[in-house]
């Protein structure tokens, strides 16, 4: 199972517990941070023309789409 799985998971656990709009909104805020602080340790320790780098930027779209289907369900 990839890291970006994993933390996605978790993030939607954490969505369908919170209580209000705010407590969502912070966690889709620190889910947006833990992403781009692991893809800018893994640019620094592949380099962008690795294969595990392109390998991030595809599970990272993945994961935008995913994230946008999230905020739909739980923010309307």
């Amino acid at each position: 199972m990839s890291l970006f799985v994993t933390v996605l998971q978790s993030a939607e656990g954490k969505l369908a517990s919170a209580e209000d709009y705010q407590q969502k909104k912070s966690v889709l805020c620190a889910l947006v941070a833990e992403i781009e602080m692991f893809k800018l340790g893994m640019l620094q320790l592949f380099g962008k023309d690795s294969n595990a780098y392109r390998h991030l930027l595809l599970e990272e779209q993945l994961a935008s789409d995913w994230l946008t289907d999230v905020m739909i369900l739980h923010l309307l």
